[in-house]
Parts: structure tokens; sequence; C-alpha cells
């Protein structure tokens, strides 16, 4: 499928419709999108872009295949019309459940709303732009089903002036169960509890413009050697 973005008018017929389903059920058993695949509802803006097929395992793998495919298009992080219309795209992977049911979410997850912070609940725009700023970085927040944000990356997306490379380094180093692939749960009192406890520390830090200076792995590790007792590795 080659690039499109919605018409304005295609996109408040979108809108509608979505938020009518929305109203009558959050699982639907069916929501076609394909008639918004048309010239009646959207138009081609770049010939030379076939986006990536799928299926994607994780959200880091939807970000990271998606990100080069869009190339020059990725700055336009407050284009409405283009990104719901991805959202209209990749509908069925960002909606369906690791369960293989439909369950569908607010209408910010597909209809970029480009105020604030808000527009990273896009299920789409979140994990492309992720990956587009942090690069492999970005992968600990984004190893959940493309269906599922999971309370880590809400964590993340909420604190986006907090966010950098050595920030999300850090937080792997300290918070990341190699063996498993996934945050630690429960161990050594490292639940979410402490995982927010360990970002508001950062976030000092950051203030104090010690987190962003960490670029390397060996400055990473001096400055978890400073953190309190209770949240060292």
């Amino acid at each position: 499928m080659k690039l499109r973005k919605f018409t304005k008018k295609g996109l408040k017929i979108f809108e509608n419709h979505y938020i009518s389903v929305i109203d009558e059920t959050t699982r639907p058993g069916d929501f076609d999108v394909s008639r918004y695949y048309t010239d009646e509802f959207s138009r081609v803006i770049d010939n030379g872009i076939d986006l990536p097929e799928g299926p994607f395992e994780t959200r880091y793998e939807l970000g990271n295949q998606l990100v080069p495919a869009l190339d020059s298009f990725m700055s336009n992080d407050r284009d409405v019309e283009m990104w719901s219309w991805l959202g209209c795209y990749y509908f069925n992977t960002i909606f369906t459940t690791p369960n293989g049911d439909l369950k569908l979410g607010e209408l910010a997850n597909i209809v970029l709303n480009p105020s604030s912070w808000r527009k990273f609940r896009h299920k789409v725009f979140g994990p492309a732009y992720f990956v587009y700023a942090y690069g492999s970085s970005s992968e600990c927040i984004l190893n959940t089903h493309p269906q599922t944000a999971g309370e880590i990356y809400e964590n993340f997306s909420g604190r986006v002036t907090l966010i950098s490379i050595p920030v999300l380094d850090i937080m792997k180093k300290v918070c990341w169960d190699e063996q498993r692939n996934d945050w630690k749960r429960g161990t050594k009192g490292r639940g979410p509890k402490s995982f927010n406890e360990l970002l508001k520390l950062l976030r000092q830090l950051a203030h104090n413009n010690m987190v962003i200076d960490c670029e390397t792995s060996e400055s990473q590790n001096a400055l978890i050697e400073k953190f309190p007792e209770n949240q060292r590795p």
C-alpha cells in the first residue's frame, strides 16, 4: 500500500464512524476500514513509499519498520490526516489483542491528537516517534504487543521532557531482566512503585544535567553507582 492521508471530509466521516462503533461496543465483530483506502476518503501523498505489511510482534517492530519507510514524512508529527490514516491502515494490527479479539480504544488511539503528550496515545504515531527519536534504546519501552501500550510506556510517554537515550539506557540497566526480555516485576522491590521512584530520581538528575551527559556505558554505570542503595541493580 502507498502512503495516503485522509481528506478533511474523509477524516470527519471516519471519526463519526469510529465513535459510533465505540458507543455501541468496544469489541465489535467487524469494522470495515478498506473503504478508507480509496480516493473517496483519502489521497496518495507519496507513490514511492510502500508501507510495511507486518505482522509485527511488538510495538518496536512496528515502529522500526515504519520509520525507514516513511523517511522524511516522520518529521510531520502534527499531520493529523496522515497519522490518522496510518492508524486506519494498521487498524487490525493495533486493535487486535494477543487472543485475537478486536478491542477498540479511545479516539486518540487512532485519530492523532497533536496537543501535548496525548499524541503519544496514538497507537501508530507513538511507537514510530519513539523509534525515530531514540532508536534501539526505545525497544525496552515498546516491547509489548502492538495492541497494548503497557504501564511502562504510559509512564514514559507522560514524561517526554525527561526522556533521552541515556535515561532509557540507564532505566534498562537498572530495571530490565535480560533473561525474560522484560521489565523486572516484584523482584527485590522493583515493582511499579520502585520504577516510578527511579523515574523521580532520574528527573532530578536530568534537571541537574547529570543524566544527559552520560552517553557512554561507562559513564552510565558510574552514575548508577551513586544511586541510593535500594535503586541499584
